[in-house]
């Protein structure tokens, strides 16, 4: 009991301080879906934050089970999910906390192409499609088991996905996957599964399973193939590749207009990136509680000095 409470980097925290820490979250993501829903929904995903603390608190669910949410003020989207941890961590994610939200209409008068980068059961693209309704969203994601989910969930709300069963590389060719029971977190750097699979309380640890081959790809080479000029929009969560893929991405990046990523600090060096999209012609918006970060292409867009406008407003 109270063994999953702990979390990669926490150090020597007292066990009372991190049920604190998992009560006020709980109580916080409660509060943040009542705002958002109505009731009906609401009470929904109050059953489902619940349920993912209680697995913290107690024994984590890594059922492949799979439960639905549908949200009938939008438009009746349908939230294919399964019954554990990692999902259900994804989902108030994606949907209360609202991680990948940004005034993406400030800068694009159009939103056409939507690349989705460790686009795990097709949740995050879920959250986009539903705000851009024209795009095209290419999924792309390396473990079997979440692109099942990814066809479902593109099925039912009958979007016209691209989806990808490959891991995003700087070339293209095999990679190493380590998966585990903990669905939705695998790796191709063996740097990143060597430091959570080493460490206690990890569930990439408990939960491990055999490493396996994927296919790999770079964002060049994809663009290539389906004759892509310019990506509107990049979202890129890839569990620490992103520090190699952004550096090697002379050919690429600078098609890009908004890069929305999450930049994993515990294993790559953030200066190295900023500075390599700064180079590129992108600034990072500043003020974001994260764990997301939204840099701007301000050379890719046609904007001049909107970094000044947006510090000024």
């Amino acid at each position: 009991m109270f063994k999953y409470l702990h979390r990669d980097g926490d150090g020597d925290i007292p066990l009372f301080d991190l049920i604190k820490r998992e009560i006020r979250e709980m109580k916080r993501q409660k509060l943040l879906a009542k705002d958002k829903f109505d009731k009906k929904t609401y009470r929904k995903f109050r059953k489902w934050i619940t349920y993912y603390h209680k697995g913290m608190f107690f024994k984590p669910d890594l059922s492949r089970e799979v439960k639905q949410i549908e949200i009938c003020e939008r438009e009746n989207l349908i939230l294919n999910f399964r019954k554990n941890q990692s999902d259900l961590y994804i989902l108030q994610e994606n949907f209360v906390s609202e991680i990948y939200d940004f005034d993406f209409e400030k800068y694009l008068q159009e939103v056409r192409v939507i690349f989705d980068l460790g686009a795990n059961i097709g949740l995050s693209s879920i959250y986009f499609q539903y705000r851009f309704k024209n795009a095209h969203i290419f999924c792309i994601e390396p473990v079997e088991e979440n692109i099942k989910m990814l066809f479902l969930n593109r099925n039912t709300n009958n979007f016209n996905w691209e989806i990808i069963k490959a891991a995003i590389q700087a070339s293209d060719g095999t990679a190493t996957l380590h998966p585990n029971e903990w669905w939705s977190s695998s790796t191709v750097l063996d740097c990143v599964a060597n430091h959570r699979e080493n460490t206690e309380g990890r569930l990439e640890k408990i939960y491990k399973l055999p490493k396996e081959q994927v296919p790999s790809y770079s964002i060049s080479n994809l663009m290539k193939k389906y004759n892509i000029s310019y990506i509107d929009i990049m979202k890129m969560d890839i569990e620490g590749a992103e520090e190699d893929v952004i550096l090697k991405g002379k050919e690429w990046i600078r098609y890009v207009k908004i890069l929305i990523v999450e930049i994993h600090d515990k294993y790559v060096d953030r200066k190295i990136i900023l500075d390599e999209l700064s180079k590129n012609g992108f600034y990072q918006v500043m003020g974001r509680k994260g764990p997301t970060d939204v840099f701007i292409n301000k050379e890719c867009i046609g904007v001049e000095n909107e970094k000044t406008k947006l510090e000024r407003e």
